[in-house]
């Protein structure tokens, strides 16, 4: 249990692990530095707790210095699990520290630790006076919390002391509920820029809740049964302890009530698992407790917000688990949403189980707790009623309808996310209901059942009839899901059907014991119950058997009801509510036999008075409105769903299966549809109010749609009443008086509506309320007459009909002639239309035929279908006109080149034609009306395609015949016109045909058609329609009557919407549940782009119109152009090469807003032009076809290929002579992937024949164009495309570069660049295809005369793309440009005059706002200051360019002050953006090529600040790439341009303007590379290969700044020697150089190293002598070895090193210093006779004299002691003593590994020599040797002598091994009786100087393998001994 078996199986491993560790150390007998450190680090990677793993394994993934200091704090705290639980309580608290940080403190650190002896009280004390702004978090985050649930893993329930305390609170409310506030603005802007509240990542929050979950997963039995932390568990001491979590619930309100959904989510998913293992009853205990804590703090939060209470504190409940803050009203009810949210998902995810199931227990434990908690108010609230009529009973009472309002919203989100889960995956025809879903039903309907009975009990309890309203919703909500697919015909696979269920709570609430006690909110949601119920099953015969019985009573008129829509008391609200919630969902005959009488009766007897009857009328009106689907699946072709809709309007569906209605009833119905609107009418006017005229109308339009329900009922019941009644007679004449009473009020409505629009002074459209209440008559009227003429016999009748019919046919026609537009207007016509055809077929609706064609044509080409339609019913009701038999009879007098009528020819004998439409005989009556009629009204969807093309294609049969009557022409014109609104594609080509075909026949009355709606394409659309109460400017909405009969209003207002919106708001009607099946909708219609298209390829398909009505088609291009696309494209050059102003005058159209025309649509509208001039043959006779030329000319150059391949095609109409004879060639450039084969093929050079040399000048313009179009052109985005922008980019400026030069042949392609940055004042019209050579010339030298202002007026964008197109021109062609240089280097200087003005003018206003306003407004557009930015460095990369080309034949010196001056403010700001740059910057860039040109180091002359600006670019943070840009600038200054080797760069050209530059802030380039190589930065580490770090021996590819800034600096140095004044600040500055270069001098002989050398040897005699001594033991070590090698092995480094010592020694004159400086020269010299040899002459002596005694000339302890006499500076004294002889002990050492033995042996007697002479001098004071830790010479030798013995016993040269092992030997015989360790005194036992043979030192130093074996025996038994 506690681990001890794997832990000492983690033991031995690592044991083994060590010890092969350590013998693979001894096998390959080499040491390194830091391996140590690597062999801890192996080991701890393998450690034994999966804790160490993880950490290793996050250490590998953040590198982050925070999280690796981390690692390093817990890898010692964490080998074993022994070792994890001995130190949890610290590892907790690091875990936690570092895994936020406190807001304000430097980011990327940690929160401070808790001390060892720290209270955790008082350190939360401190944390939250450091922390007041909360906690944010860091880079260690993610992997912290990651190891907190590894450590919950590893340690299981040992961590559950710290949970509550420690973790879930720095978890919970730290990170997730971290405080909002930020720092002021008074604080600093760094800190207020880092406390900026950025919400938390999602990472970091998902791994927050993994983390918790396994905390709750590995400590549930703690956090279930433990209420708090020592609790007992489960059944200690025979005490039962309930299961139920309740710790967890103080977590909730931070947690599942979050104002973030996701960490709600995560919460809910979180605590789930954890509360499914508590006991059901500690569970249901724990619900109900969360759920009544979160309604008693929401309950008193709606107190506070009621009385308008506003605080900043937030509302606390004790023992409550929500806060929520109350700040503003929208806070507390986004608080509020959000926690019910919380909760109910939290009982959603305890209840769910797999998809579509839920859980089998969990699931109804939920749902009880949940109904007993609404059910709970019940129960409590017979005690409290006896208070409510007191105020504090009237509080307490809204206090615990809110708690019930809570409760029910959480149970109802809770059941709508179970029943979504249980459908969830299943399809919608599938029932899927799992009996644990039942399980939760049962319990609502059990809650039900309860709350039922209470309220029968107490029904005078406004608390329980609140409880169960809400109760009855959830039912409700359950039942109409998905139209109730949960309970469809009642089977749930149990027993008793759920119908059955539904039906007995229905009877139950229904019954005299509930709904008649019921107040109206709770009788209107039990009817809603019932509705959702029975819609769901809508055929189940236990709703129509048990149910019926209570309609009557339902809706029986009762003092409660009152209307919620009408605002006025009214009893008939129950028979609103089934009238709109049940009667459309019923079966037709049950809903007829049944519920429509009961509301019949309902609306009859509520009528106390008839002129306050509002409310039977809106009962009657929705009654009689109700329509029902129909079944005609089999016919969904032929039924246009949104005309049946549309046509239902008027419906009387609902009288079609009703039963007897008793004569009272009827009469009533009919008394407040006709009197009461009559008398209001009547009543009004004569009022002088004109709202009261208009409440008249909209209240008889309103009943007007009731009428014909009434008319039906009446018809139906006549045979009834004869039958049932004994006075038959009596009753069926009531019933004609009754019929005919309607039409005269039909009459007479009408002709005082005529009456009123008579005495009105008004527009027409001021009286569009009159004619929409006409309208609504007519239609009205139209249904009633079509129903009694079908179902009435009687003469009187028919006769009163057909008077009324004469009337209404009146009306309807001067209705249509006054308003011919309106759709109501034509909707009132057609309805009589139809019923004059079904009742008097022989008489039209006037006969003037002609004035109605003329009147009614122009709404065939609307865009409204109904319109259309509605139009071609008039139209068709008139007789049909023959087709004309003489054609040249008829004057067209407007068509002066009227081609031959077309005439069929037979193809047989005089038989007729079968087959072929067009040898048919057209004569006799023409149809074609009939036709369109059938094309219209054909239901437009995919099935239908092939009808409607094949109807249209017989009416293009008919067009072609040309004998069409006239009205007939232009009708069919102007109906294909409408047809291209259909949003079907393949009706508008069909349509566009017969247009085309009319236009060829008959183009004398088709083509004022097709201007119209050529010319209406031309229009801006008209985006804002008018609403009715903007349109009409009469109805006042606020009067009392409108406001009190808002139903009635609101029908006239939504067909008044219909009328204003040209049937784009069609929400009068009814709306359609039945599936589209594909059918495109009526009310919608193609765009404008579409409609455009559509109508222009009427011309491309005509090309015939084009040429004869160009006058009229070229300046609407023209205005396209002028209004459309130049106002979008307002920086088009062409433009301004054009003269479309002066050529429209006043034909120039109104211009579109910029915000209203888009790039894509502007490019297919000129794509649709471009196709219609490309159609017309022979262009020359159109208007103005000069100016076309030339703007087909300019479209050439237009990167989209397709265009400029129209635009190609319109040129090449015009046959040029010189394009003609090319056109092969030129046509394969606007290919999408022949370009470079076509530029091959078509040679443009001067030596080729293949151009007429009179052809060229003309031709290369329109080539130019063309490439310089694709030039621009993007490519298709794939990576494998044939046709790369470089590529072709390259090939096309290949192309120019061959052009002739002496001609100004590249002059066109050179302005087509520049020709954006021509000034304004100059005028570029061009007056034909071709520009003129001096005209050219002047344009492209104009461009270099725009000012920096102008150029502010020239896209940004089109800025860029110059300066793109500049590099690729510069690196192409070269010197071809040569001739424009100056201009573009003008173009280019003010670019940057542009930008820098822009900067400027950014800092200032940057300074005004920041006074005025703080830190929170920024001067420039962030997107602008980005792009300026762009600009400017784009402009720096094209002058270094520029002059790097041309630097050897143009004179740039004259451009220096204008150029620096242009970039003053870049180059100030040139240090601040190198940091952490990984490139170097353009503007460094630019400084680099003038420095590296020797013609152009004299413009930095101009300017200091670039120097400067250079040199401070060297920090320790500048990049390698930026650094090399650098070093090679200072490079090019100290050669002058390259003009001279390095060596030569001091002696010869000392006084080159280059090195003066450099000379003269020489102190500023040396500090700042002081900064460099004195960083910590990496960036500082110049010149080494950086090696791998398992030290192997692969290295990293060499940096190509490495040697370079060594090389730099060297020369540098040099420079500052040579100068000839020597002055205090250049004696400083050689010292810092010094102090750089020194450390960087390596044991190697690289040429670099020894330039080094050479120049720290020249600096060190020019520095102080202070300075000087610093560096003696740093040049001393590099002559000894390098770790266990020889070292520096180059005679002329070890020189070099050698006079360097003597330039340290020199200063000295006679002292010891200067002598060991000889000795050491004299150790070194190299023999002058023989290559890589010693001067043995030189060298022997000095080492003979060093192996001597103390008391000879040149010993040791001779050259360590200062002669008398001598003249020796204080400053020497510094390394008085031993420390003088460092050269000489490591060149001794380095001499050890030389090959020649003499001086090898020499070296080593030497060695041994200084053992004896420390250990003379030791022994020599007595004082040193009591206090021996202050000797001189001791300190020498252990701390110098010895670590080089030690690091040689590793050398692998075996001749020197063996003598540093021999030196061992002789420093531990002679130091034996020395308590140092240093000086291995204790080795001396293993020295046998009696016996050789014995001795282990001679013994391992020994030849033969044997001996060497002897000695490591012997010391195994001296160790065992």
């Amino acid at each position: 249990g506690m681990g001890i078996g794997r832990t000492a199986v983690i033991v031995s491993s690592q044991s083994k692990l060590k010890v092969d560790h350590t013998d693979s150390v001894f096998s390959k007998d080499e040491v390194e530095e830091g391996k140590e450190d690597e062999s801890n680090g192996l080991l701890l990677l393998t450690g034994g707790t999966i804790f160490l793993s993880e950490l290793e394994v996050s250490a590998q993934r953040n590198g982050s210095q925070l999280f690796q200091k981390l690692a390093r704090e817990l890898r010692p705290l964490s080998k074993s699990l022994a070792e994890l639980l001995h130190h949890e309580e610290k590892i907790i608290d690091l875990l936690c520290a570092y895994l936020l940080t406190p807001r304000g403190f430097v980011i990327g650190s940690a929160s401070p630790v808790r001390g060892p002896s720290e209270e955790f009280n008082a350190y939360k004390k401190r944390m939250s006076d450091k922390a007041p702004h909360g906690y944010i978090v860091n880079v260690a985050t993610n992997d912290v919390l990651h190891l907190l649930g590894v450590l919950a893993r590893e340690i299981r329930h040992e961590i559950y002391p710290f949970l509550h305390g420690r973790i879930l609170p720095r978890i919970i409310d730290d990170m997730l509920n971290s405080p909002t506030t930020t720092l002021g603005h008074g604080s600093n802007s760094k800190e207020a820029d880092e406390n900026q509240t950025v919400p938390l990542d999602v990472n970091h929050i998902e791994s927050a809740f993994r983390t918790l979950s396994y905390f709750f997963k590995y400590n549930a039995d703690q956090l279930v049964y433990n209420n708090s932390i020592g609790n007992a568990s489960r059944n200690e001491g025979g005490r039962q302890v309930l299961g139920d979590a309740d710790i967890l619930r103080k977590y909730y309100g931070k947690t599942i009530c979050h104002k973030r959904d996701i960490i709600r989510r995560l919460a809910c998913e979180s605590f789930a698992p954890l509360l499914r293992k508590c006991l059901d009853k500690g569970l249901k205990r724990h619900l109900s407790r969360t759920i009544k804590a979160l309604a008693s703090s929401i309950a008193d939060m709606n107190l506070l917000e009621e009385d308008h209470v506003s605080r900043k504190e937030s509302i606390q409940v004790v023992g409550k688990c929500v806060e929520i803050p109350l700040q503003t009203t929208n806070t507390m009810r986004k608080a509020r949403d959000d926690a019910i949210d919380g909760v109910s998902s939290l009982l959603f995810e305890i209840a769910r189980s797999a998809p579509g199931r839920v859980h089998s227990k969990k699931g109804r434990l939920v749902a009880r707790a949940v109904v007993d908690c609404m059910t709970s108010f019940c129960s409590s609230s017979r005690s409290e009623e006896a208070n409510d009529d007191d105020k504090e009973g009237i509080k307490t009472l809204g206090l615990e309808k809110s708690k019930a309002d809570v409760v029910y919203g959480v149970a109802s989100q809770f059941l709508y996310k179970l029943r979504g889960h249980v459908v969830r995956g299943t399809r919608e025809e599938v029932i899927v209901v799992t009996s644990s879903f039942i399980d939760v039903l049962d319990e609502i309907h059990r809650s039900l059942t309860s709350a039922t009975s209470i309220f029968a009990e107490s029904p005078s309890s406004r608390l329980v009839e609140h409880v169960l309203g809400n109760i009855i919703d959830l039912v409700s909500e359950t039942i109409s899901f998905q139209n109730g697919r949960l309970v469809h015909d009642g089977k749930i696979h149990r027993g008793d059907g759920e119908a059955d269920r539904i039906t007995a709570s229905l009877q139950t609430l229904l019954g005299d014991s509930v709904f008649p006690k019921a107040g109206v909110k709770l009788q209107n949601q039990i009817l809603n119950y019932m509705c959702s119920a029975w819609k769901a099953n809508p055929s189940h015969l236990s709703f129509t058997s048990r149910l019926e019985k209570f309609f009557p009573s339902i809706v029986s008129p009762n003092s409660k009801g009152t209307s919620s829509h009408t605002g006025s008391t009214s009893g008939l609200n129950p028979a609103l509510v089934l009238a709109r919630n049940l009667l459309p969902h019923l079966p037709k005959k049950v809903a007829s036999s049944t519920l429509i009488p009961a509301l019949l009766s309902a609306a009859a007897s509520s009528v106390q008075n008839i002129e306050d009857s509002d409310a039977s009328v809106v009962l009657l009106h929705t009654i009689a409105t109700t329509t029902w689907p129909t079944d005609d699946s089999g016919n969904d072709e032929e039924i246009d769903i949104d005309d049946s809709d549309v046509n239902a309007l008027f419906s009387s569906e609902a009288a079609e299966f009703c039963p007897v209605i008793h004569p009272n009833i009827r009469r009533t119905l009919f008394e407040i549809c006709l009197s009461n609107s009559m008398k209001i009418f009547s009543s009004n006017r004569n009022k002088s109010t004109p709202s009261s005229c208009e409440e008249a109308l909209f209240r008889i339009g309103y009943a007007s749609r009731c009428i014909p329900f009434l008319v039906c009922i009446e018809c139906s019941n006549i045979d009834a009443d004869s039958e049932d009644d004994d006075s038959g007679t009596e009753t069926s004449k009531y019933t004609e008086d009754q019929l005919i009473r309607v039409f005269k009020w039909y009459g007479s409505i009408l002709k005082n509506l005529d009456a009123v629009l008579t005495s009105r002074t008004e527009t027409i459209d001021k009286n569009q309320d009159i004619y929409v209440t006409q309208s609504l008559l007519l239609e009205s009227f139209s249904k009633s007459a079509i129903e009694c003429h079908n179902r009435t016999f009687s003469s009187t009748i028919l006769s009163s009909l057909k008077k009324a019919l004469a009337k209404a046919t009146s009306a309807a026609s001067s209705l249509a002639f006054l308003h011919p537009k309106s759709l109501w207007a034509m909707r009132g016509a057609a309805a009589i239309v139809k019923a004059l055809d079904i009742i008097d077929p022989g008489v039209k609706i006037n006969d003037k035929s002609n004035e109605m064609f003329h009147t009614l044509a122009s709404n065939l080409a609307e865009s409204n279908h109904f319109m259309r339609m509605y139009t071609l019913e008039i139209l068709d009701s008139f007789p049909k006109r023959p087709f004309v038999t003489d054609h040249a009879d008829i004057d067209l007098a407007d068509d002066l080149e009227e081609e031959p009528s077309y005439r069929p020819k037979p193809t047989g004998k005089g038989s007729k034609s079968t087959g072929d439409s067009n040898n048919l005989s057209f004569s006799g009556s023409c149809d074609i009306i009939s036709l369109l009629k059938g094309v219209e009204s054909t239901p437009v969807t995919l099935a239908n395609e092939r009808k409607l093309t094949t109807q249209l294609s017989r009416v293009e049969v008919y067009a072609r015949t040309g004998k069409l009557p006239i009205a007939y022409a232009e009708s069919t014109t102007l109906h294909m016109l409408g047809l291209l609104h259909v949003k079907f594609a393949p009706v508008w080509p069909a349509a566009v045909r017969v247009i085309v075909a009319l236009s060829h026949a008959q183009e004398g009355p088709v083509w004022p058609c097709i201007e119209v709606a050529l010319t209406k394409s031309m229009q801006r659309p008209l985006h804002n329609i008018a609403t009715p109460k903007d349109s009409t400017g009469i109805i006042d909405i606020s009067s009392k009557k409108a406001a009190e009969n808002t139903i009635i209003y609101d029908h006239h207002v939504r067909c008044f919407s219909w009328e204003a919106s040209r049937g784009k708001n069609h929400v009068i009607f009814t709306s359609s549940d039945k599936e589209r099946n594909g059918q495109v909708s009526r009310h919608v219609e193609a765009d404008d782009l579409t409609r455009f298209e559509s109508v222009w390829s009427i011309m491309e398909n005509a090309p015939h119109l084009t040429s004869t009505k160009s006058k009229v088609v070229v300046p609407m291009f023209f205005n396209f152009m002028l209004s459309q696309y130049y106002i979008f494209h307002s920086d088009d050059p062409d433009s301004r090469e054009l003269n479309l102003v002066e050529i429209l005058g006043e034909f120039r159209c109104e211009e579109w807003p910029r915000e209203e025309l888009g790039r894509k649509a502007l490019q297919k509208k000129l794509e649709i032009f471009l196709k219609t001039f490309a159609a017309v043959k022979g262009p020359q006779q159109l208007f103005k076809h000069r100016t076309l030329l030339q703007m087909f000319v300019s479209f050439l150059s237009n990167p989209d290929s397709k265009l400029a391949n129209l635009a190609l095609s319109c040129v090449l109409r015009y046959k040029l002579p010189y394009l003609t004879p090319y056109a092969e060639h030129v046509q394969p450039m606007l290919q999408k992937e022949g370009l470079r084969e076509a530029l091959t093929k078509f040679d443009l050079s001067e030596e080729s024949e293949l151009v007429d040399i009179s052809h060229r000048l003309d031709l290369i313009p329109i080539v130019t164009r063309i490439l310089f179009g694709r030039f621009l052109s993007r490519g298709n985005g794939a990576k494998s495309s044939k046709d790369p922008p470089a590529a072709r980019r390259a090939a096309i400026l290949s192309f120019f570069s061959g052009l002739g030069e002496r001609n100004g042949e590249i002059n066109y392609f050179i302005y087509m660049m520049v020709r954006a940055f021509i000034p304004l004042e100059m005028n570029m019209v061009i007056h034909g295809p071709t520009m003129p050579r001096e005209h050219l010339e002047k344009m492209i030298e104009s461009s270099g005369c725009i000012s920096s202002n102008a150029l502010l007026k020239v896209p940004i964008k089109r800025q860029e793309g110059f300066l793109n197109l500049l590099y690729d021109v510069i690196v192409q062609i070269g010197y071809g440009m040569k001739h424009f240089v100056p201009n573009i280097m003008n173009l280019l200087l003010a670019l940057c005059e542009q930008t820098e003005d822009a900067f400027i003018v950014n800092k200032n206003q940057s300074v005004e706002n920041k006074d005025l306003y703080g830190d929170e407004s920024t001067a420039v557009d962030r997107d602008d200051y980005s792009r300026i930015g762009r600009v400017r460095s784009l402009c720096f990369l094209r002058l270094s360019q520029m002059l790097s080309k041309f630097s050897f034949s143009i004179d740039f010196i004259k451009f220096g002050k204008r150029l620096w001056n242009s970039m003053t403010s870049s180059v100030i700001a040139l240090p601040n953006t190198v940091v952490n740059a990984e490139n170097p910057p353009s503007l460094l860039q630019l400084i680099e090529t003038v420095a590296s040109q020797r013609e152009l180091i004299p413009l930095l002359q101009e300017s200091d600040n670039a120097v400067i600006a250079m040199f401070k670019c060297i920090e320790g943070t500048t990049r390698s790439k930026v650094i090399g840009c650098i070093m090679r600038a200072i490079d090019g200054l100290l050669t002058d341009g390259g003009s001279f080797v390095d060596g030569d760069s001091v002696t010869v050209k000392a006084h080159s303007l280059g090195q003066k530059l450099i000379l003269k802030h020489i102190h500023l380039l040396i500090s700042q590379f002081t900064k460099r190589l004195t960083s910590d930065s990496k960036a500082a580490n110049l010149d080494d290969d950086v090696a791998t770090p398992n030290g192997a021996d692969k290295v990293h590819k060499r940096n190509p700044t490495d040697g370079l800034q060594l090389n730099i600096l060297c020369r540098v140095s040099e420079l500052l020697v040579s100068a000839s004044e020597v002055e205090d600040e250049n004696i400083e500055t050689m010292e810092r150089l010094c102090s750089l270069l020194v450390p960087s001098l390596k044991f190697d002989s690289h040429p670099n190293h020894l330039y080094v050398m050479r120049t720290v040897s020249s600096l060190i005699p020019k520095i102080s002598d202070n300075a000087a001594i610093s560096h003696y033991y740093s040049l001393s070590k590099l002559l000894g070895p390098n770790k266990a090698a020889s070292g520096m092995t180059s005679n002329e480094a070890r020189t070099i090193i050698s006079s360097a010592i003597t330039g340290i020694g020199s200063r000295g004159i006679g002292s010891n210093l200067n002598r060991v400086a000889t000795a050491v020269v004299e150790l070194n010299a190299a023999s002058t006779a023989y290559v890589n040899e010693h001067d043995f002459d030189r060298m022997l002596p000095v080492l003979n004299g060093l192996g001597a005694s103390n008391d000879s000339e040149g010993s040791w302890f001779d050259l360590s002691k200062a002669r008398s006499g001598s003249e020796c500076k204080d400053s020497m004294s510094s390394i008085a003593g031993p420390r003088v002889l460092l050269p000489l002990m490591f060149t001794c050492f380095h001499l050890l590994y030389d090959s020649d033995g003499v001086i090898s042996r020499a070296s080593s007697k030497a060695l041994k020599a200084i053992v004896s002479t420390c250990l003379d001098q030791i022994q020599s004071s007595k004082e040193e040797q009591e206090n021996s830790s202050h000797n001189a010479w001791l300190k020498f030798i252990e701390s110098t002598f010895m670590p080089c013995l030690k690091v040689g016993i590793m050398a692998k040269n075996l001749p020197a091994r063996r003598s540093f092992v021999l030196l061992v030997s002789h420093v531990s015989k002679l130091f034996k009786g020395f308590q140092s360790v240093h000086l291995y005194g204790d080795l001396e036992c293993l020295i046998r100087e009696d016996d050789p043979d014995q001795d282990f030192f001679l013994n391992v130093t020994h030849v033969q393998l044997h001996r060497r074996a002897r000695a490591f025996t012997k010391l195994r038994k001296l160790i065992l001994s």
